[in-house]
């Protein structure tokens, strides 16, 4: 099968979760005798891609006649028979006639929860305002939800309407995605989680260590309150410290909060490979207002540390059983998440016991089975 991945950037693995998902399925894919290409729709990670396999829109403006000629020419020249588009809930598919005039299979994915806007639109409004001022200014935020919540009816309508298939990361996410779409366009869900390379061999011996790897943003990951949580810990945990990984647009907003709580023991080491931060943490936080599927809980849970999240979004619990292969705390407590670690870090035999665990969980989520999931999609 020839199967192009359409995304807004270029598919650098390092940069974020989807380019990561992409990449792990691309590999397997050719792996297993497909050839697979990559088309960006914005001229972004164009220095550190994989140039082979990738290619660019040629004009700035996304939706312009000359994209449009070139993806047509694009998609014959290379015979493409599937398009999967990465960025279902983010932007419009681009030009979706072309892809049935030249008889391309197009399947849109979603990777987030199809709620995400309130929760960022919420975030935004409280980092903006303060918690306090954003109580008074209530139906100013519940305006903000409204015309966005518009916004994102259409946007997943007009993609609906576009795909043979719409892919979600969990089943947990179709009532909720099914009330911004047309009846007639439900029968396209499928639900696919996403893939996870498992290390093999025994775990690492685990130094005392909190992880967190993600982008450095604070309405969508809300790093602040990790580094809240980690203030009322470091005090009477001297041994252990804070490693955050992971860069974006609000890094130095965030630094600057570490500096204001006196943070000690915490390092920010930017954009890097996590495998050794994985392989070394006991135990790995997030903190998220919101996701789609937490990819990072399942390839730290496979290399052997207990995740710790909050329960902000309804997938969180296909990854984490609460207590049995790590902690699901409830959404936006950092009393009650901070109490959880304390216990944790206090507890070897526990973390070890969680552990297991949690590997053993995240072998549900290795990339063979994904792709075969796949496979068999493209196939129906």
């Amino acid at each position: 099968m020839n199967i192009l991945f359409l995304h807004t950037v270029a598919i650098d693995p390092q940069k974020g979760g989807i380019e990561k998902v992409t990449h792990v399925l691309a590999n397997e894919l050719i792996a297993r005798g497909n050839d697979v290409r990559f088309l960006s729709m914005m001229d972004v990670f164009r220095e550190t891609c994989d140039a082979e396999r990738q290619s660019f829109f040629p004009c700035k403006k996304i939706y312009s006649e000359e994209n449009e000629k070139f993806l047509a020419r694009f998609l014959r020249e290379r015979e493409i028979e599937f398009c999967v588009f990465q960025a279902g809930d983010d932007k419009r598919v681009p030009f979706p006639h072309v892809f049935r005039e030249v008889g391309v299979r197009l399947i849109v994915a979603v990777h987030t929860d199809p709620d995400f806007f309130k929760q960022l639109v919420r975030g935004k409004f409280e980092l903006k305002y303060g918690r306090t001022a954003a109580a008074w200014l209530a139906p100013v935020l519940a305006l903000k939800i409204f015309l966005r919540k518009n916004k994102q009816t259409r946007l997943y309508r007009t993609n609906a309407a576009a795909a043979e298939k719409i892919v979600l990361l969990s089943k947990k996410f179709f009532p909720v995605f099914s009330k911004y779409i047309r009846k007639e366009d439900r029968t396209k869900l499928r639900a696919i989680p996403n893939p996870v390379e498992t290390p093999a061999g025994t775990v690492p011996s685990k130094q005392k260590e909190i992880l967190y790897v993600g982008r450095m943003t604070l309405a969508e990951k809300r790093v602040d309150l990790l580094l809240k949580v980690w203030a009322s810990l470091q005090s009477d945990f001297p041994e252990w410290r804070l490693t955050l990984v992971g860069g974006g647009r609000d890094e130095e907003k965030i630094r600057k909060i570490s500096e204001k709580l006196g943070l000690v023991r915490t390092s920010f080491e930017g954009f890097r490979n996590p495998e050794k931060y994985y392989d070394r943490a006991s135990i790995f936080c997030l903190t998220s207002a919101f996701e789609g599927f937490g990819l990072v809980l399942v390839e730290a849970s496979a290399h052997g540390c207990v995740p710790v999240a909050f329960n902000s979004y309804l997938s969180a619990e296909d990854i984490i059983r609460n207590g049995e292969n790590g902690f699901l705390i409830k959404a936006f407590d950092t009393d009650c998440y901070a109490g959880m670690l304390r216990s944790l870090m206090k507890n070897p035999t526990l973390r070890s016991k969680l552990s297991e665990a949690a590997r053993l969980n995240a072998s549900g989520f290795a990339t063979g089975k994904i792709v075969s999931c796949w496979e068999k999609l493209l196939k129906e």
